[in-house]
């Protein structure tokens, strides 16, 4: 069964497990259902931002729960899926990889990533 964590940085940066949940089934149902239990945990407070791993029913589910929250997806998931997508550029263009995980990295707005 997939294991999701919850995990929460406090004010030193430090990160903190706040949950942990074992989901038979990875279906946006599913993903509603965790995500409607958690934030009644939370006395009804929802998340400042997300991070998780680019799974279309977790994007879904966290919509409709958490509509105000920022969602964002993972860079090492990204930076992987980037790996096996453009394997082809990486042995034909020397320093590909490299520029690549610069651009990620330093960007920090979407015209500064787009005219890169």
């Amino acid at each position: 069964m997939p294991l999701g964590v919850f995990i929460r940085v406090n004010h030193h940066w430090h990160s903190i497990i706040f949950g942990c949940c074992l989901l038979r089934n990875e279906q946006a149902t599913d993903f509603t259902w965790l995500f409607q239990t958690w934030r009644q945990a939370m006395f009804d407070k929802a998340p400042n931002s997300i991070i998780n791993d680019q799974d279309p029913a977790m994007k879904a589910a966290i919509k409709v729960v958490f509509p105000k929250t920022v969602h964002r997806c993972c860079q090492w998931h990204v930076m992987v899926k980037a790996n096996d997508k453009l394997l082809v550029h990486y042995g034909s263009k020397e320093g590909f990889q490299q520029e690549l995980k610069s651009i990620v990295d330093r960007s920090l707005t979407v015209a500064d990533f787009e005219s890169s």
